[in-house]
């Protein structure tokens, strides 16, 4: 992807509806971020291993259990490249090191972003 262009990285609609169901205190949003923090995380690094073992089907498998945790959360990226790995995993191939490092900083773009979120709406 262009640095240059501005990405949207949190699906807004699913992220309101996540924020429109409080508990004790807190929104679906906010107690889902930090198990999707620890587990995107434990899953960024079962790809790379994944990779480095050249096992296409748990490279598919981990991308898909990534896509699904970012789809629950809107993030849109995250679901998009972990998609794209998907796809390369199907085909027996595997992503280069710069998808890999794209989708780490994807991560972390939206759990920065997702925090500035939370905070406007307290």
């Amino acid at each position: 992807m262009n640095s240059g262009e501005k990405r949207e990285v949190i699906d807004m609609h699913v992220a309101s509806q996540l924020m429109a169901h409080k508990r004790n205190g807190l929104t679906a949003f906010e107690r889902l971020l930090p198990v999707f923090r620890e587990e995107a995380a434990m899953l960024v690094s079962q790809i790379r291993c994944a990779i480095n073992a050249s096992d296409a089907e748990g490279l598919h498998l981990t991308a898909h259990k990534l896509k699904g945790s970012a789809s629950v959360l809107g993030a849109i990226e995250v679901r998009q490249i972990s998609q794209s790995v998907m796809d390369e995993a199907q085909k027996g191939a595997y992503p280069s090191l710069e998808c890999l490092q794209e989708l780490e900083k994807s991560v972390e773009q939206f759990l920065a972003s997702a925090q500035q979120a939370v905070s406007r709406r307290v």
